[in-house]
């Protein structure tokens, strides 16, 4: 819902992220994860949304694609910029 909130997203460009986030994974917020981003969320100090998503990629262990630099140094995340539109 993010990446299609932009308000410079071109047509083309909302396509594109269309097809990306058709190819991805809904995964359940499990008891685990909601563990996890309420330990992130007091120890790291993040918003909610953030939390949850840290802790998802953290408890599937697999790498978070983010451009947040603050994410980047939440301890135990793996995380690598990226540019979806490039």
């Amino acid at each position: 819902m993010e990446l299609l909130a932009w308000p410079s997203l071109t047509v083309e460009e909302e396509k594109r992220v269309r097809e990306f986030i058709g190819q991805l994974v809904v995964c359940e917020l499990t008891p685990s994860i909601r563990t996890r981003a309420v330990e992130l969320r007091r120890e790291q100090h993040l918003r909610l949304p953030d939390a949850v998503v840290c802790a998802t990629a953290m408890e599937f262990d697999v790498e978070l694609w983010t451009n947040d630099t603050a994410l980047a140094k939440v301890p135990g995340l793996t995380c690598s910029a990226v540019n979806l539109l490039a």
